[in-house]
């Protein structure tokens, strides 16, 4: 049993209430801990001195001066219970009541059209969205390695029992011992996170209008190839979609093959701008926008930590060197193993941040649009205009009667509220002019 356990169960085994297991795991336990016995003692010293105590007779007038302040409290008792059940009280509430649920329902009458029209007007959209999602797939991928290496290293630190601060001071020291700067590696030369730049991962989205979207795909190919660049996800699709018709035409259910394409390129980040506006100047801009993450704290904070794991793997190899016991073998290799291990992680952090630091990131969403064909167009007559304008009135109003339809079944609960509350206030206030009138 644990501690807390047999502290609660010495009450019970004071009193034999008690059943003969936990009585026998009870006194195994108290025989084995120190401490439980001790507070087991502790508590039969205070039972026995209890139980030494004389009685001592009560005061001559106590009963008569604990009847006073009996009546005194219930004379305070009886006199709050009557102003909160009096009939003033409770119309009072009733109304606060009444005023509440109405304040409820009219304030939330708005919400209700304000997701009416957002729904209606959701439903008109037919063209497909661009997509933008794709830049914060990047950021989560990202933060999520970094996560996991500093877990990788703070998990290290926890199983030699020191923190990561600790160890960094303790490099530190073994470097003046052996006359380096904290801030240089082995070599004697400064470490790569001592750079003065900014390290920042910059990213882009571009949702463009083209003629040709065969076209657009080979030319930004070929721009970002020539600039050092390489193209990471190319995908063109051919939709088919209803054919668009123009103003009088009737109805027909003939269809037309539309091109959407998708690229990521990798680009240089001296030549992230420049890519950029040219491919926003291939067609019809639909939307853009720029994005930039500074991570030049963690990179460098990540690469002091690889220098520090390095100059510990050097010191295992020199303890390797001095073991003499196949046991000292083991620990040493176990723990070179797993300095090697985080060197490896944070090394990798390391080139994966370089690669996209050096290389932005442009994602490029491109739908073709055919330019519009001439062709000639009657000029419908007077009557062909005003039939149109009927037409459209009408529908107008059809619509507009649907959604005043709709919005009043909608508030039919809120409705039934303000009726119920309604009622009850004109029913109290007739009960009350009747009462009133025959009292007068």
């Amino acid at each position: 049993m644990k501690c807390e356990t047999i502290r609660n169960l010495m009450s019970s085994y004071i009193d034999k209430d008690i059943n003969n297991i936990e009585k026998a795991e009870f006194e195994k336990h108290l025989a084995e801990c120190e401490a439980c016995r001790e507070e087991y003692k502790s508590l039969i010293d205070i039972i026995a001195a209890c139980g030494n105590l004389e009685e001592i007779e009560l005061p001559q007038n106590f009963r008569t001066e604990l009847h006073q302040r009996l009546n005194e409290e219930n004379k305070k008792r009886y006199f709050f219970s009557g102003i909160i059940g009096s009939r003033r009280m409770k119309m009072a509430t009733g109304l606060v009541a009444a005023a509440l649920v109405i304040a409820i329902g009219i304030g939330s009458i708005p919400l209700f059209f304000n997701n009416n029209m957002k729904a209606t007007q959701s439903a008109d959209i037919t063209a497909p969205a661009a997509p933008a999602a794709q830049p914060e797939y990047f950021d989560a991928g990202l933060a999520m390695n970094k996560a996991e290496a500093r877990e990788v290293e703070m998990a290290a630190a926890e199983e030699r029992g020191v923190s990561e601060d600790s160890v960094s001071m303790e490099f530190n020291e073994t470097l003046m011992a052996k006359g380096i700067a904290p801030s240089q590696g082995l070599d004697g030369q400064a470490i790569e996170s001592s750079r003065s730049g900014r390290m920042v991962i910059r990213t882009g989205n571009i949702s463009v209008n083209v003629e040709s979207v065969d076209k657009a795909a080979s030319e930004i190919r070929q721009m970002t190839e020539s600039s050092g660049g390489y193209v990471e996800n190319s995908q063109i699709d051919n939709v088919t979609v209803p054919k668009a018709r123009t103003y009088g035409e009737d109805y027909t259910a003939e269809r037309e093959t539309q091109k959407y394409a998708n690229m990521t390129v990798r680009v240089p980040e001296t030549r992230f701008e420049d890519i950029f506006n040219n491919i926003k100047g291939m067609g019809e801009l639909v939307s853009e926008n720029m994005s930039g993450s500074d991570i030049t704290a963690e990179y460098r904070d990540t690469a002091a930590r690889v220098d520090n794991l390095k100059i510990q793997e050097q010191s295992l190899q020199q303890l390797m060197t001095k073991a003499k016991t196949v046991d000292e073998i083991l620990k040493i290799e176990t723990e070179l193993n797993r300095v090697r291990t985080d060197i490896d992680i944070n090394t990798g952090s390391l080139k994966r941040w370089d690669n996209l630091v050096q290389l932005s990131t442009i994602h490029i969403y491109m739908r073709e649009l055919k330019p519009e064909e001439l062709k000639s167009v009657d000029v419908p007559g007077l009557w062909e205009k005003a039939y149109q304008g009927f037409i459209k009135a009408v529908n107008n109003v059809v619509s507009g009667l649907e959604k005043a339809l709709i919005a009043l079944i909608a508030a039919i609960p809120y409705l039934v509220m303000v009726g119920v509350v309604a009622a009850v206030g004109i029913v109290t206030a007739k009960k009350i002019i009747a009462k009133k009138k025959s009292r007068s």
